[in-house]
């Protein structure tokens, strides 16, 4: 079983669906040869080692990550079975059609006549230049959604209270 195949099969179904291909990483790539030597080595088969770490705990901080995805699969002999496997879980077929998605990593380890696959998935925080109230000031990704969530919130606690007041004034006049 070889990771540029999964990677190609991936991105071709991914084309199929109207979805940008993604792009190798070489530090996801690291981080999914890390799991599936880890679950190898430590005889496990999950999302979460047995320390609770999750995919990110192993993930090099070069790769400023947004959204971290992870599949796993184990005894499949064909790269074509895996996909196969794959796109009938509704959380794996998730991972692989994310539209955010941009970059991806693959691990395989051998285990006797099977394989044992991680596939990551990630998107990088963006930097961006954005102005709010004539101030410029450079912005990850996220930070102006959180930004806007505030501002709205505060804006629709304001429209409560003006409406709460006026409908107080309008009932001692009345």
């Amino acid at each position: 079983m070889e990771e540029a195949e999964i990677i190609e099969l991936v991105n071709q179904i991914r084309s199929e669906d109207g979805l940008a291909t993604l792009v190798e990483n070489e530090f996801l790539a690291s981080a999914a040869d890390a799991k599936t030597s880890d679950m190898v080595e430590n005889e496990y088969f999950d999302h979460l080692d047995s320390y609770d770490h999750d995919i990110t705990s192993l993930i090099s901080e070069d790769y400023n990550y947004y959204i971290i995805g992870e599949n796993l699969a184990y005894g499949f002999n064909s790269e074509e079975a895996l996909l196969d496997a794959w796109m009938k879980s509704d959380s794996h077929k998730d991972n692989i059609l994310y539209r955010q998605y941009e970059d991806t990593g693959v691990g395989v380890e051998v285990i006797g006549d099977t394989y044992m696959v991680a596939q990551v998935f990630g998107l990088t925080q963006k930097e961006y230049l954005t102005e709010v109230k004539g101030e410029r000031f450079l912005a990850k990704q996220g930070t102006q959604d959180t930004f806007y969530s505030i501002f709205l919130a505060s804006a629709l606690m304001f429209l409560l209270v003006l409406g709460f007041l006026i409908r107080q004034k309008v009932q001692k006049r009345g």
